[in-house]
């Protein structure tokens, strides 16, 4: 308590300074500007706060702890809101079913371990550290009870969402602590409903004592999870890679991004195993995942990396019985045009080519104009949607529904007219 009333004190210093460098602004005195923008004095500042703040809090204890009380006196008033609603909520789920709750945007886990956690809070506010600071009021005693129902059935409900999300894609960090806060929802839970079934009207006194262990049980909990006999990351890629190899996620679908970075040293482990000794398809893939430097570039790293995996497959190249040198194939490797379906690469003249085909998340045909240098290096020039391409050499026929596998392409030179004036195009063709 005396740690957040000191950080609330450390925000208002903050506001005050920037106040005081306003005023001296408005005069054209910078300094004090100009010393908030330096780190070392916002760090200086903020310590200073803080350590004044907690030593005179602490010479006032009694006043802590006068208002400690106050502040759980207004959130037990909370309590009736959230118990009303964690009814109607429950109740409404034998009718409405669980589907709601994984076909919505809003993770489905933390919202019902949120609403746990509030209904022990606000139950804790009401009961108080005693039978003497328990709250007198019938309806507030009443809702702490409804409160410390609820928390069990929420925590299941988080159990099932979360245990979806793991049989859909496996095991992660996160859904691994994920599953450890589930456990601790539920053990509360239970506690609560032993509690009620035993001290009836009065479950507060029984729950009082068990709180205490169940905190002590939790420390000892955070304690063991902190020694290092259980490895997030390696119980993650061993699941991950599981996955992968057995068929449930294909290359393209595969995290290599958190294989790569995320599950630390066995991620990495595992990744060098593919590359090592994985199928051909995927060797390329696993290293270009080691190889990148960070987060950002690894997708299109290993977005470039299957399509040039892909591309003989993929492509298909026009004139019949053209072979792509290294520089087109790389040009083509680069875009998102052949990564996800069929695509075609329509040669122009030597130095000149188009590329057709779908990026993943359009219906529509996309062009991409690839030119060489005439030094073997080849660049891709974005063309846009087949609706926008309105150059002198176009490819005919691409429309949405073609297959571009065996549709029938051609090259024609397309006449259009155009204002001009001293000799630069001004605007679009109209004909």
């Amino acid at each position: 308590m005396i740690g957040a009333v000191a950080l609330g004190f450390v925000g208002v210093t903050f506001l005050l300074a920037w106040l005081i460098a306003g005023l001296f602004d408005l005069i054209g005195i910078d300094l004090v500007k100009d010393l908030l923008k330096e780190s070392w004095f916002g760090w200086m500042l903020a310590g200073f706060a803080f350590g004044a703040a907690f030593g005179l809090l602490r010479e006032r204890d009694a006043l802590m702890a006068t208002l400690q009380r106050l502040v759980m006196v207004v959130l037990g008033v909370l309590a009736p809101v959230l118990a009303v609603a964690l009814i109607l909520f429950l109740a409404s789920l034998p009718f409405t079913g669980l589907g709601g709750l994984w076909d919505s945007s809003l993770p489905a886990t933390g919202l019902m371990l949120l609403s746990a956690a509030g209904a022990v809070l606000l139950a804790n506010a009401v009961i108080g550290n005693g039978e003497d600071d328990r709250a007198s009021n019938r309806v507030l005693h009443i809702s702490a009870l409804a409160l410390v129902l609820a928390v069990l059935p929420l925590a299941i409900i988080a159990a099932i969402s979360i245990g979806q999300r793991i049989g859909q894609y496996g095991w992660t960090p996160e859904r691994i602590w994920g599953v450890v806060a589930v456990a601790v929802a539920i053990a509360y839970g239970a506690v609560g409903w032993w509690t009620v079934a035993r001290g009836r009207q009065r479950f507060d006194d029984v729950l009082r004592p068990l709180q205490t262990r169940l905190a002590l049980g939790l420390c000892g909990l955070a304690l063991f999870l902190a020694l290092p006999i259980l490895d997030f990351g390696a119980i993650s890629a061993s699941s991950q890679l599981a996955r992968f190899t057995g068929g449930k996620v294909d290359a393209k679908e595969f995290d290599w991004r958190a294989m790569a970075f995320d599950f630390g040293p066995a991620g990495r482990q595992r990744l060098a195993e593919i590359a090592r000794t994985g199928p051909l398809d995927q060797r390329p893939l696993a290293t270009t995942a080691l190889a990148s430097k960070n987060h950002y570039s690894l997708e299109e790293d290993v977005g470039k990396a299957a399509s040039a995996a892909s591309l003989d497959r993929n492509v298909r190249v026009l004139p019949e019985g053209t072979r792509l040198t290294p520089g087109q194939r790389n040009a083509i490797a680069e875009g998102p045009l052949c990564r996800a379906s069929a695509c075609m690469l329509r040669m122009i003249d030597p130095r000149t080519g188009v590329i057709a085909g779908r990026t993943p998340n359009r219906d529509d045909t996309q062009f991409v104009r690839i030119l060489s240098d005439g030094k073997g290096r080849w660049t891709n020039h974005w063309l846009g949607p087949e609706r926008s391409v309105t150059r002198n050499d176009v490819v005919s026929g691409a429309k949405p529904s073609t297959d571009l596998a065996d549709a029938t392409v051609e090259v024609r030179r397309v006449e259009r007219r155009q204002i001009y004036i001293d000799g630069k195009p001004i605007g679009e063709a109209f004909e």
